[in-house]
């Protein structure tokens, strides 16, 4: 007598995996290990296939790769001043679509407290026509020995709406203190202490 028995795996009309062992008609239908149901493993299949095919895709076509229209590339130009004993950059930053499409300097307005000493330390081309820098004084910001309240007032002029966004950086801090967001052909204002 052979030591391996012939048992016949077929589907039955639910679907039931089903083993029929040398005897004719002993059905194994119980056996936990042959109950999976065709419908379980296709389902199974097709989720790991499914699955396969879209880390591919993702491997193939997106890892690594930057759309233009999804990124946005900025302009910075930052005039240099000194309040006080500070140094302080502002950065104006526009979307590279300003390139080309500036009608003008880039106006910054720079009010200081009265009696609080400031200047001019560098422009630079601003969006292709400079930067116009403007001190003005007032009685209503504060000076301390350590700190000094300015505002600074952007505006850059454009052929349409694009954004731009102004950053006030102390050197001696070296991060930005104060920030705004908004679109050229108007007014930014942004306050903070340097």
């Amino acid at each position: 007598m052979s030591a391996h028995r012939r048992v016949a795996r077929y589907l039955d009309h639910d679907g039931w995996v089903v083993a029929r062992g040398p005897r004719r008609g002993a059905d194994f239908r119980g056996i936990a290990a042959m109950r999976r149901r065709t419908d379980l493993l296709t389902t199974r299949g097709a989720f790991r296939v499914a699955f396969a095919l879209l880390v591919t895709l993702t491997l193939v076509l997106g890892v690594g790769r930057r759309d233009a229209s999804a990124v946005l590339e900025w302009c910075k130009t930052d005039p240099i001043v000194t309040i006080g004993d500070a140094t302080v950059s502002i950065f104006v930053s526009a979307t590279t679509d300003i390139l080309g499409n500036a009608t003008g300097p880039t106006e910054v307005v720079v009010t200081v407290p009265t009696g609080v000493s400031y200047s001019l330390v560098a422009t630079d081309n601003g969006f292709g026509y400079g930067e116009t820098v403007t001190f003005v004084e007032s009685d209503n910001l504060r000076a301390t020995p350590k700190k000094t309240q300015i505002t600074v007032d952007v505006y850059v002029p454009a052929t349409g709406p694009y954004a731009v966004q102004v950053e006030v950086v102390p050197a001696i801090a070296g991060v930005v203190t104060s920030s705004t967001t908004g679109e050229t052909n108007a007014w930014l204002r942004l306050g903070t202490r340097v």
